[in-house]
């Protein structure tokens, strides 16, 4: 049975022609000529086209990813529901407890976000403390800043600070007294002279110090002390504004703009490394998109399979259609959606089904030369002997 071609019946009647000629008695009888013309029929008009049968669904599935083939779950033939792992690649235990751990981030993420809701009331009372504890650190930096500005010491500490060293002072005379002693009327190296020469030493040590902390005390503080002040009273009112901020944030019922953004950002970027930690997996994974037949497993375990390389073919075999091959531009013309047809096997004699044009492609495709379109049938019927890519003949009837 040839494709693509047109059958015109074509239905002529003749022309007939007759003429008497008498000649008997010599005189011509007149020429009579009948012509009678019929226009041709045009009937049966139509265009057959070879195809195949194919599912209404299929996939030539691949990994993403390359590496050793690991597993292989689902055998040649079998049937798959979408989403089912037919083979994964090596690596699957490092990468799920990748996965895991991305999980768990974005389920930590997720509390500390509900959270900032959940204790709305806590952290307002929270940042009341805070506020509060503020203002008595601005107050002890305040009140510490004020006593630079005055002598290091308070006058009832300069009063015992100097009582101290009036009494340092007098025991420095006493010990001077005592030495000068020792010194007109013993040898140098007498030991009682020694013994008042080491007293007097030490008096003169403490009276060194007496002086020293009256000095001090009377004294104002360095420069670089005021300064340390002052910075410590700026650092306290910058956190008493800091902790007011957050308390009137958290009047209007909802969480402290900062801290919720902070908190979406978290658990966005826990979400994102869930997500790529799971397309890591999915790579190594060869998985079902639908529900259908698994018709070829190319794969064999311990290979190295390259990256999109044909590796499997699903396809939903509970429902056929018809796809042409060899439909020409000339013919695609006069083939519209939603036209009926006939379809023929070759692989099935006397078997003829009824189906209906439901797409034409638009791109057509060069073969040998020949621009060719695609046709896809639905068909009305089916036969259970209908098998993948068996060579169909579609008749589409032209009017």
């Amino acid at each position: 049975m040839k494709a693509n071609k047109i059958t015109v019946y074509l239905v002529v009647i003749g022309v007939m022609f007759a003429g008497v000629i008498s000649g008997c008695s010599g005189t011509a009888a007149p020429e009579v000529q009948a012509t009678e013309t019929i226009a041709p029929v045009l009937a049966d008009l139509k265009i057959v086209a070879e195809g195949k049968v194919v599912p209404v669904r299929s996939a030539t599935l691949s990994f993403i990813s390359g590496g050793v083939v690991d597993d292989i779950f689902i055998v040649e033939g079998s049937t798959v529901k979408k989403g089912d792992v037919i083979a994964q690649l090596s690596g699957t235990e490092r990468l799920e407890s990748q996965l895991s751990s991305a999980e768990l981030a974005v389920i930590s993420a997720q509390q500390a976000y509900d959270n900032l809701f959940d204790n709305v009331d806590v952290m307002k009372a929270q940042a009341e403390l805070a506020v509060a504890q503020a203002k008595i650190a601005l107050e002890d930096a305040e009140d510490e800043r004020g006593r630079k500005d005055y002598r290091r010491s308070s006058d009832t500490t300069l009063d015992g600070i100097r009582a101290d060293a009036i009494i340092a002072k007098k025991a420095l005379e006493d010990a001077e007294e005592y030495y000068n002693f020792f010194e007109e009327n013993y040898n140098e190296d007498d030991p009682i002279r020694a013994g008042a020469m080491s007293q007097l030493v030490a008096a003169k040590k403490a009276n060194d110090k007496a002086q020293y902390n009256l000095n001090y005390a009377m004294g104002y503080p360095e420069a670089n002390i005021v300064e340390e002040a002052d910075a410590k009273v700026a650092l306290a009112i910058a956190n008493l504004a800091e902790a007011e901020r957050k308390l009137e944030g958290l009047k209007t019922g909802k969480p402290d703009p900062d801290d919720l953004a902070l908190a979406e950002a978290k658990l966005k970027e826990a979400k994102a490394s869930f997500e790529a930690a799971k397309a890591a997996l999915d790579d190594i994974r060869l998985t079902a998109p639908f529900d259908g037949q698994l018709v070829a497993n190319n794969l064999n375990i311990g290979e190295f399979i390259t990256p999109g390389s044909p590796a499997a073919v699903i396809g939903d075999v509970s429902k056929w259609e018809i796809e042409t091959t060899d439909l020409t531009e000339l013919d695609v013309i006069n083939i519209k959606e939603g036209m009926p047809v006939t379809i023929e096997f070759d692989a099935l004699k006397n078997v003829q089904l009824k189906g209906v044009v439901s797409k034409v492609k638009m791109l057509g495709e060069n073969k040998q030369g020949d621009i060719t379109y695609t046709v896809k049938v639905s068909l009305d019927e089916t036969d259970e002997r209908l098998n993948w890519n068996m060579t169909a003949f579609v008749t589409f009837p032209l009017e």
